[in-house]
């Protein structure tokens, strides 16, 4: 739930304007008791494998959903995991190892035209949980081989 409070002291929430010229300590209250709990995720991807990253993720949030969160957040490129250091290659010497490791990661990246995701979706509906992703995008409309680091809000 968020709150917003205004200079004029109202409270206004995603539903719109709740109350007028109340207190911050009402409206801390009020907020207060509306909180939900949120898990923030520190687990590594299983990396450079979608469908076992893909896994290893419903497992976290079945385990993190039985402790009563209902906002579940993953990771910057949680799906596949992100090899940030692939651009530290040398461009001669590792050029065939960082072909590879990009094929790899192109080939393991998140098509959301499809139901790449649909594991995550059935586990958030299945929890009644929201779930923050983020993943690579894989463009698949145009090049093909463009990558978006891409974050994906899964509600119930």
């Amino acid at each position: 739930m968020y709150v917003w409070v205004s200079t004029n002291s109202a409270i206004l929430t995603p539903d719109g304007l709740v109350a007028h010229k109340e207190t911050h300590l009402s409206i801390f209250i009020k907020w207060r008791m509306k909180m939900t709990k949120v898990a923030v995720i520190q687990e590594a991807p299983v990396f450079l494998d979608k469908e076992k990253t893909i896994k290893k993720a419903v497992a976290l949030i079945d385990k993190t959903a039985a402790s009563n969160a209902k906002l579940i957040v993953f990771p910057e490129t949680f799906i596949p995991g992100y090899p940030d250091w692939i651009w530290r290659l040398k461009p001669a010497n590792d050029e065939e190892l960082t072909e590879e490791i990009h094929a790899q990661l192109l080939a393991n990246s998140i098509n959301l035209k499809t139901d790449d995701l649909k594991p995550l979706c059935d586990s958030a509906k299945k929890h009644q949980v929201t779930i923050v992703c983020n993943i690579n995008e894989r463009d698949f409309a145009h090049s093909q081989t463009t990558i978006y680091n891409t974050n994906v809000i899964i509600g119930c």
